[in-house]
């Protein structure tokens, strides 16, 4: 009896400073052991009995509107011994008038270890209320920096279609002038606003990857690929290239914003070519990930540029050697990244660069229409 005690004993200091909220119940919905933290998230330390949980209405789907039938609540669920892994639930009742976020984790009770019977759940409460929080202002500041973005560069557009209109008036007007002075500040003044409208178109383009993504569906990576191809004809007859393509997967994507990513990756491997200029696109893929690889022989780069040149605008040439203002790799970043992919780049100076990106393997059982 006394081990038993000091047992029980043990088992409730570790219950009460385990640092998440606790309740231990029976198949009937009594309440076999709880902690402060749970009966302070839920305002239970009165009710006995959890299956009578007139007091404690208030569980909601993430929408904050849809509320939780009592059969599906997270007490139910462990009075059925059913097991609840990470589930997110917005809490909102007269102790918690402003509402609140709980993950909740439920592990079936097994009391007869000898049968595997469940009698009940364990249920283990976390408060991810500031977190949630958290997470939402950034998507709230995210949102308002890329309005912000599209806006500013929308905006923009307009004086510099004035600069150039009027530039290329004077220029007419310059025509036969022998002041180089004048000509080489009006040259000057043309080319500055040509890239910055460059930069704005750009900027554009990255601002959109978000507000104007469409629908996920199937999307034949090939087909892509040679489309983009179709439209790089020019180029790759003047380069003289040789490409090829592998065996690709189908993912479920975005089919402009990948096709948008196969055409940067290749873009760049054609500018940054050497004399006899190679591009090779493969992919292998395992139960979690399309794993893809663009692969050409040109310059390369110092590994220590393998992860700025992700960053907008950055180069690592002067603009006078190659073309671009240095969004290409950032906007193949944004894409892939949005729809849960990873991309990284394996360079060597002189000999090449492979690209390397991922894209999520379709799940299971879902179904999508085709791109």
């Amino acid at each position: 009896m006394a081990d038993d005690a000091i047992s029980n004993d043990l088992l409730r200091a570790i219950v009460e400073n385990i640092g998440a909220g606790v309740f231990v119940i029976d198949e009937h919905g009594n309440c076999l052991l709880s902690n402060p933290i749970a009966d302070d998230l839920l305002n239970t330390l009165d009710i006995k009995n959890l299956s009578d949980r007139s007091k404690l209405s208030g569980f909601y789907q993430p929408d904050r509107v849809t509320r939780i039938p009592p059969e599906q609540d997270p007490f139910a669920a462990a009075m059925r011994a059913e097991r609840v892994d990470k589930q997110e639930i917005f809490v909102r009742n007269a102790w918690r008038p402003f509402g609140g976020w709980i993950r909740v984790t439920i592990t079936p009770l097994v009391l007869n270890h000898s049968e595997k019977s469940n009698r009940g759940g364990i249920i283990v409460i976390e408060d991810i209320t500031e977190q949630k929080s958290l997470a939402e202002e950034v998507q709230r500041s995210n949102r308002d920096l890329q309005q912000f973005a599209y806006v500013a560069a929308h905006d923009l557009q307009e004086p510099l279609r004035s600069i150039t209109g009027f530039g290329n008036l004077l220029v007419k007007g310059l025509e036969g002038t022998k002041d180089e002075k004048v000509i080489d500040h009006l040259d000057r003044m043309m080319g500055a606003a040509k890239r910055m409208q460059s930069l704005i178109a750009a900027l554009l383009l990255y601002a959109r990857i978000d507000t104007r993504a469409k629908a996920p569906a199937i999307c034949n990576s090939n087909e892509l690929v040679e489309n983009v191809l179709i439209d790089m004809s020019a180029l790759i007859k003047d380069t003289g290239v040789q490409i090829e393509i592998g065996i690709l997967p189908d993912v479920v994507a975005d089919s402009d914003q990948i096709s948008q990513v196969f055409h940067n990756l290749i873009g760049n491997a054609l500018k940054y070519r050497s004399e006899k200029p190679k591009i090779m696109i493969t992919a292998n893929s395992n139960e979690r990930n399309h794993h893809f690889c663009v692969t050409d022989n040109g310059i390369g780069m110092e590994k220590k540029y393998q992860e700025r040149v992700f960053i907008i605008f950055q180069r690592l040439h002067n603009k006078s050697q190659y073309e671009g203002v240095g969004i290409g790799l950032a906007l193949c970043k944004k894409i892939i990244e949005n729809h849960g992919g990873q991309i990284w780049i394996d360079s060597r100076i002189g000999e090449g660069t492979d690209v390397h990106f991922t894209l999520p393997v379709i799940p299971k059982g879902k179904k999508y229409a085709k791109a």
